[in-house]
């Protein structure tokens, strides 16, 4: 009866051991797990972020070479920031909305009519 009763408490001093042993594993690792997930993120989204700069890179590269070939695209461009050249004039239309363009016809007074 002794025998398995020390049999009994070794076993039951085993399984002590290895669940504190995974629990011990558990502490360390998870903590350091969260911290790789959080690495993955941050490394995604500044890839993201490159992949956003090189876009707008390759699109500047191509306004710097039209600079240089196109001299339309120099021209509508000093057109949009309203410059003209000595003998040009330029119109500029402003859109309104439907409700705006009918109040702005009709007089504020109706004595005035």
């Amino acid at each position: 009866m002794a025998l398995s009763f020390w049999d009994a408490l070794h076993r039951a001093a085993v399984a002590v051991l290895a669940v504190l042993f995974i629990v011990g594993l558990a502490m360390v690792f998870v903590p350091r797990w969260q911290e790789y997930r959080a690495l993955q993120r941050q490394r995604a989204e500044a890839e993201d972020r490159l992949r956003l700069h090189a876009e707008l890179l390759q699109r500047l590269k191509e306004n710097q070479e039209r600079f240089h070939r196109d001299p339309r695209f120099v021209e509508r461009l000093a057109h949009d920031l309203g410059m003209a050249r000595s003998d040009e004039i330029i119109f500029r239309f402003r859109e309104r909305d439907e409700d705006e363009g009918a109040e702005s016809r009709m007089p504020a007074d109706p004595s005035t009519r």
